[in-house]
């Protein structure tokens, strides 16, 4: 299915479904989980006026951040992803206020708030940042981060975090069998570890891999590269530490 912000209605989020089960989990936010007709369009009024939008890797919950940056999310949530308890969410849930940045993964969220970083939903592969593993259906504090935070970013089972101080910082913890946290290794850390870059001015991360830009404009990516994410002009290997895509900047 495809979402998005409407640019007709400043609180439409606007849905067309290729599948008629997609509401099975409340995904619509329309109080009902039954079935729709495939090949149509849908809206939903969010709370207040949404300007940004976080749709789960997994396609099965979704999060809006408004106007006014108080973060909602609705659909499923049998780890907690939507952030206001264990349970499907049939209509948005408040979930925090101060939002400045929002990402969703395949069964977690995170946000930035006041300058800290937060987490909520599936944590067996340490993607919400916090000691242990076990799931957290409630904005958890990721820990650990020194200074305060501008960016998250989540792929399906890690997360980055980008700070915007003098030299531009990542940081990222989670999932890593493909090399996505970018730190040379490809062990799973559950407390954010740094990436070995500087200069950075902004960061976005895919499903198993995540890419950054520096302040000259280059691109650099790592992680999964099977089908040529990592921009480096293969597809065969997977990359733990940063490789310069090829063409772009410099």
């Amino acid at each position: 299915f495809d979402v998005a912000l409407s640019s007709q209605s400043p609180s439409e989020v606007v849905f067309y479904v290729d599948d008629a089960n997609m509401s099975a989990h409340g995904l619509l936010g329309n109080n009902s989980t039954a079935p729709v007709a495939a090949g149509a369009g849908y809206t939903l009024d969010a709370p207040g006026v949404a300007v940004d939008l976080a749709r789960g890797y997994g396609a099965e919950h979704l999060c809006v951040r408004n106007s006014s940056d108080d973060v909602y999310c609705w659909g499923r949530s049998d780890v907690g992803q939507v952030g206001a308890g264990v349970g499907d969410a049939l209509t948005p849930r408040f979930v925090l206020g101060g939002a400045t940045s929002l990402c969703a993964g395949e069964t977690h969220t995170c946000a930035v708030a006041g300058g800290d970083a937060f987490c909520w939903g599936h944590d067996a592969d340490g993607q919400l940042g916090v000691v242990g593993t076990l799931d957290q259906p409630a904005p958890e504090p990721v820990v650990a981060l020194p200074e305060p935070v501008d960016v998250v970013a989540c792929g399906a089972r890690h997360t980055c975090a980008y700070q915007a101080v003098p030299g531009g910082k990542l940081w990222c913890w989670g999932f890593n069998t493909t090399g996505a946290l970018g730190v040379g290794d490809v062990a799973w850390h559950e407390l954010p570890v740094l990436v070995p870059l500087t200069d950075l001015v902004d960061l976005s991360a895919g499903i198993y891999h995540t890419c950054a830009v520096t302040s000259a404009g280059l691109v650099y990516c790592w992680g999964a590269a099977d089908y040529g994410q990592v921009g480096n002009g293969t597809t065969t290997l997977d990359y733990p530490s940063a490789e310069q895509v090829v063409g772009i900047g410099g």
